[in-house]
């Protein structure tokens, strides 16, 4: 039996967020010969309800890096939020840069105001987010991710200055505009060693697809790793292989190749 922990975005999903009909039936074959699929994703449960649907079999669903876990019947099995300080903390870091930014619950999303943020972010996912003012939202304890928003040089700075306020909490960037603070221990990492050890699965039985520098602690606990075509040199240099691009099929393309046809 093979766990397959697989990236929403730049990896099951194409350049035009699609599922290609090639990786829904590669998917599919698999499950039908025993492999355990895990969405494994920044997304909240509702951006990936509609790809659960489409994909049409159970599946484990690790959302927002990790900080929620859900079992085959979205019961959640395990959650880890932010401690309102550390999201006040990151609200004030995002107003002094002048970034934008988005903040997830175990299940749906939000955004300060009905701003460009917020509707690219609706556009992306498929889903509507609520919109609460700063105030409100940093005293609320059950806000599982924060998501900075900005520029490439507006990341960086966030991301080197989030470091220094909250060293022992997990952030990464997730794109070259987006950067994603976790509580401290989550990452996709702690999402494949939490569900091999629920499923009983060894861990060298688990195989993680990904793309991007939240995909990382993901590579490092998998059994094997694979990273996209598309991702950056440093990603696929952390991988023990790289397969296609996402735009042609490379995920699909290596379980046929590997999982269905050996």
């Amino acid at each position: 039996m093979k766990v397959l922990f697989i990236d929403i975005d730049g990896t099951l999903l194409n350049s035009s967020n699609i599922v290609s009909e090639r990786t829904k039936n590669a998917l599919r074959k698999a499950s039908e010969k025993g492999c355990i699929t895990v969405l494994c994703s920044g997304r909240c449960l509702d951006g990936l309800s509609p790809i659960m649907d489409e994909l049409g079999f159970p599946m484990y669903v690790s959302s927002l890096n990790g900080a929620c876990i859900f079992d085959y019947d979205c019961r959640i099995i395990s959650s880890t939020p932010l401690l309102p300080s550390a999201v006040s903390t990151c609200l004030n870091l995002t107003r002094r840069i002048g970034m934008d930014y988005l903040y997830f619950y175990s299940s749906h999303w939000g955004a300060d105001s009905f701003n460009s943020c917020y509707d690219l972010e609706k556009r992306i996912v498929g889903s509507a987010g609520a919109a609460e003012p700063a105030d409100i939202m940093s005293q609320k304890t059950d806000v599982h991710k924060f998501l900075a928003v900005g520029d490439p040089s507006c990341c960086h700075k966030f991301l080197m200055e989030a470091k220094k306020l909250l060293p022992s909490y997990s952030i990464v960037p997730s794109s070259s505009r987006y950067v994603e603070v976790n509580a401290p221990g989550i990452d996709k990492g702690f999402a494949v060693r939490t569900i091999c050890s629920l499923l009983g699965i060894d861990i060298s039985d688990s195989i993680c697809f990904g793309d991007y520098d939240n995909d990382l602690a993901m590579f490092a606990a998998s059994g094997y790793a694979v990273a996209m075509g598309n991702a950056p040199e440093h990603v696929k240099n952390a991988a023990d292989e790289v397969c296609l691009t996402n735009d042609e099929d490379g995920l699909a393309v290596w379980i046929e190749r590997n999982l269905l046809h050996p």
